[in-house]
């Protein structure tokens, strides 16, 4: 999922071609470059960690060290585009979520996910064998142990596309 502002304060949010592509076409198009991970696919619900300077941009919302998402990939940012920064790593992925400046944030992971969503998509895969079984069976079983935090995603994403969060400092 990417996240795009206007000079204009006019906010919008920007879904790129197919469900699980938006991050790494927004990380190429800005000049960065992605490629599949080397550490297979993630799926379900995982933890993402914010980086210091996601806590900074985002200061009035209080981070937790542990954000739950859905995730649903096996490809990655390799490189960042130049003047982006990274907001958020987790133990499978490097890069879960950066920004460019102000005008440009791209999320790894799916806040607009449901459970339904992502089973459908996994039952998708699993029957066109892109998938195993046993993948299936991780990301059911990760519902038992968390789950997503919708409100604090709503809260990042809104913030982000309305300009609201850190509006006395400079951006990059």
């Amino acid at each position: 999922m990417f996240f795009l502002r206007n000079n204009d304060s006019n906010c919008g949010r920007a879904q790129g071609a197919g469900e699980r592509d938006s991050h790494m076409i927004l990380c190429r198009a800005l000049g960065g470059r992605t490629g599949r991970s080397t550490k297979g696919w993630d799926i379900g619900v995982s933890c993402i960690h914010p980086t210091a300077a996601a806590a900074r941009l985002f200061a009035p919302l209080k981070l937790p060290v542990h954000m739950p998402v859905i995730e649903f990939h096996h490809d990655e940012v390799w490189e960042l585009p130049a003047g982006a920064e990274v907001l958020a790593r987790s133990d499978q992925t490097r890069v879960e979520m950066f920004r460019l400046g102000d005008r440009a944030m791209g999320v790894q992971g799916h806040p607009e996910y449901s459970k339904d969503i992502l089973m459908s998509i996994a039952d998708r895969l699993l029957r066109h064998n892109h998938i195993l079984d046993c993948q299936v069976d991780v990301a059911k079983a990760s519902f038992d142990v968390r789950q997503p935090d919708k409100e604090l995603w709503k809260k990042v994403c809104r913030g982000f596309l309305k300009g609201r969060l850190q509006s006395q400092q400079q951006f990059h």
